[in-house]
């Protein structure tokens, strides 16, 4: 196997965690080294396999900082969509003169299909704020689980 410098290694560590952490494929990682450092694909395949296996827990602890990331700005995007979709829906109900005891189920899909892009903005922030939760809720577990497999691996 072709030597590779001390500087050299911590530059291709640096590339594979990186690129890997982002979720770039394995093989896109390897040519890119064997074209960079003039490595062949199986020198490469066992220096990328060294490095990940060195530096599992740094590329967990990315990956799950970028998905608890974007998780997030999706339940953040809800929330101000739910506020913003209810505050107006709010304020055009309030024109309307409701007696509750002539409330019918004609009525209220009277005034639903009146403001349905409104009704259509809280269901589909509902959704966000769904997704993006469950998505924090599997980060932030992932992450806790990935220091403690790391730890106990130690």
């Amino acid at each position: 196997m072709q030597e590779i410098s001390a500087k050299d290694r911590d530059d291709i560590r640096d590339h594979v965690v990186a690129r890997t952490s982002r979720g770039v494929s394995r093989d896109d990682i390897l040519l890119a080294i064997c074209k960079k450092h003039g490595l062949s694909f199986p020198q490469a395949e066992i220096l990328v396999d060294e490095i990940l296996a060195e530096s599992s827990r740094e590329v967990s602890i990315r990956r799950n900082a970028l998905a608890g990331g974007i998780a997030f700005f999706t339940f953040l995007g809800g929330g101000l969509l739910a506020g913003a979709s209810g505050y107006r829906l709010v304020r055009q109900l309030s024109q309307y003169p409701f007696d509750t005891s002539g409330v019918t189920w004609d009525l209220i899909m009277a005034v639903i299909s009146e403001n349905y892009p409104l009704v259509a903005g809280l269901l589909f922030s509902s959704v966000l704020i769904v997704v993006g939760l469950r998505g924090l809720w599997r980060s932030v577990g992932d992450f806790f689980l990935s220091l403690l497999e790391s730890d106990a691996g130690s």
